[in-house]
């Protein structure tokens, strides 16, 4: 295996300990770092051979040392290349010896399948957790996978609870034939398919936990599928959780177990080090990479170096430009003597589309929020909907709540504290919409308070979202934007805010 030795901003020489003859080096661009990329290897031949190593299955870099540092030099497990700069710079580099993983071992495996794997924890019924805002997911490996809330009334505990699936052991051993039987007619058909999981592809083991509580959404019992992945250092810990449709779960769960079956490990990106050593009262570094690296970091804060000079800063903008400051000076202006050299902005005058906000007070310009499977919808002064847009471009709607000023003022009379504070301090109001959709957990209408709030932001028109459910069909509707800063405040004492 050939390996190729790429420095930003020098032309290195290379030769090997036994005297071949020394060859050119292309620059990089990565300061430091030895190339990675199997597109960047030159032709076979033009390099000296190092045994064991492998570009597509590691990252190299390289650790500079000065000529104090010889105690590295001729280390076992390294081979050893002379390294000559264009500047006659030379360096000793040790570089780690790898060696590559037996891959007919792999192929060679007649261990327990993967399920099999999995009986260790599924028969002493171990359970793990995931916390969120409101519900706790509770994952007992190989019984049951269950999604609950306690509350507590007076020295009573109120439980709220719903089995997203079930397994059991007679599933289990079936499961485990039906392995055994599919690995012997056509192993490839139980070829495990990967999930992505920060950037890394990771092949699991999936396992349907069925029959769980009926959904009142489609009237079908809930189902999850529990995604067991290899991780050597895994507590069998919920590393994700998500509602793919109406009831139907997908948990990722890490675990160590799975790490015995080749076909679920996974490679990582194990970063190597090449030391390289100063000889013959050589600098460190090499003098071509420490200018490339200067130049690089003037690139990224916008220099322009000429001649080793930096560039001049672009014309101020004109002082009529500039908005009035109003709470002392624009934190966004730079002062005149400040490094590296300034760029003087003005801020721009806030422009609101004011058909816009007569479109939302009036309710025909909704917002919309939310990204996994259910999304909201917000028209202002009339109504709040939680929906799933299906395949076929009708949705499935949930009523949160419609508005009424005379149901809103009933429920500031009896929340007090929901009431607006006075116009000089305000920034933001509370309006209640009620009569939604029925909710069979509290046998109640659904209900939500959507929070007008003031926030500022570059955007004059920009507008965030949030919805949280703080009690069961009872929900809190975050609505953020400049917007709302002047309607907040001129609104009046029960928040009311006219067209």
């Amino acid at each position: 295996m050939k390996i190729v030795i790429l420095l930003l901003g020098c032309a290195l020489c290379l030769s090997t300990c036994s005297g071949q003859e020394q060859e050119a080096v292309q620059d990089d661009q990565q300061a430091g770092h030895a190339d990675e990329a199997s597109g960047n290897v030159e032709k076979e031949g033009d390099h000296a051979p190092l045994s064991g190593f492998t570009v597509e299955d590691s990252s190299w870099k390289i650790v500079w040392h000065g000529s104090s540092d010889v105690d590295l030099l001729n280390a076992p497990d390294m081979e050893s290349i002379l390294m000559l700069t264009k500047d006659n710079e030379q360096y000793n580099c040790q570089v780690e010896s790898v060696k590559k993983p037996n891959e007919e071992e792999d192929a060679s495996y007649d261990g327990p399948n993967p399920l099999q794997l999995m009986e260790p924890l599924f028969n002493k019924l171990a359970c793990s957790y995931r916390l969120e805002s409101y519900w706790t997911y509770e994952v007992c490996h190989g019984d049951y996978v269950r999604q609950y809330h306690e509350t507590k009334e007076g020295k009573q505990t109120k439980l709220i609870e719903y089995y997203l699936g079930r397994y059991s052991k007679e599933t289990l051993q079936t499961e485990v034939e039906e392995w055994d039987a599919a690995l012997k007619s056509d192993p490839a058909s139980r070829r495990p398919r990967t999930l992505r999981l920060e950037e890394i592809d990771l092949p699991y083991l999936e396992v349907t936990y069925s029959g769980g509580t009926v959904c009142d959404l489609t009237g079908r019992p809930r189902q999850t599928l529990v995604r067991y992945v290899c991780h050597a250092a895994g507590r069998h810990e919920v590393v994700s959780f998500q509602e793919t449709s109406s009831c139907q779960y997908v948990i990722v769960v890490l675990s160590p177990l799975l790490c015995a079956h080749p076909d679920y490990r996974v490679t990582a990106d194990v970063e190597h080090l090449i030391h390289c050593i100063a000889l013959s009262n050589s600098p460190k570094r090499p003098r071509s990479l420490l200018e490339l690296e200067a130049q690089s970091l003037a690139l990224r804060h916008g220099l322009r170096p000429v001649d080793g000079a930096p560039a001049a800063a672009p014309a101020a903008a004109p002082a009529a430009a500039a908005a009035p400051a109003e709470d002392g000076p624009d934190p966004d202006t730079t002062p005149a003597d400040a490094e590296p050299p300034p760029i003087t902005t003005a801020r721009p005058l806030a422009v609101y589309d004011e058909k816009l906000v007569e479109d939302f007070l009036a309710g025909r310009h909704c917002l919309n929020g939310g990204t996994g499977w259910w999304r909201y919808e917000f028209c202002h002064g009339k109504r709040v909907d939680q929906y799933h847009v299906n395949r076929d471009g009708t949705r499935t709607v949930i009523h949160l709540g419609f508005f009424s000023r005379d149901v809103h003022r009933e429920w500031l009379t009896h929340n007090p504290q929901k009431r607006p504070r006075p116009a000089a301090g305000r920034r933001h109001v509370s309006h209640f919409y009620s009569g939604g959709s029925m909710c069979d957990e509290i046998s109640a209408p659904r209900s939500v308070e959507v929070k007008l709030k003031c926030k500022q932001s570059e955007s004059p028109n920009a507008v965030s979202l949030y919805l949280l459910e703080p009690r069961p069909c009872q929900y809190i509707l975050g609505v953020e934007s400049p917007i709302v800063c002047r309607l907040v405040e001129q609104a009046d004492d029960n928040g009311l805010i006219d067209e």
